[in-house]
């Protein structure tokens, strides 16, 4: 399963976009395995990681800081499925994302402010 990216820095309004293979797990952060390296002092080497199960697609959070779904805080390492229209929260960036086969795409937005 393809899932394709489309970051916005909300620091300087730039965007990035990228296509990673989701075979199983894909991870968001500063890594240089990130698809599109995230950077700030808010955000975790590992910041998310996106896993799939079937056609579904979860988000958990791997930080040591904070991440959120639709304005509700994520409890470390649990799995929360998201769905397209979903809001995830990180410090500093929006993402947003598209997986084949669904009819609109799913938001990820990362708020500075600490959320």
């Amino acid at each position: 399963m393809e899932l394709k990216l489309s970051v916005l820095s909300t620091a300087d309004q730039s965007t990035r976009e990228a296509r990673c293979d989701l075979g199983a797990k894909g991870v968001l952060g500063r890594t240089q395995d990130s698809p599109v390296p995230l950077d700030g002092p808010g955000v975790s080497r590992e910041h998310i990681s996106f896993e799939r199960e079937g056609d579904q697609v979860f988000v958990v959070d791997q930080s040591s800081n904070w991440t959120s779904v639709n304005g509700s805080r994520l409890d470390k390492k649990r799995r929360y499925r998201v769905q397209p229209g979903d809001l995830v929260e990180l410090p500093g960036y929006e993402i947003q994302f598209q997986l084949p086969g669904l009819p609109q795409s799913a938001v990820v937005a990362v708020d500075a402010g600490g959320g």
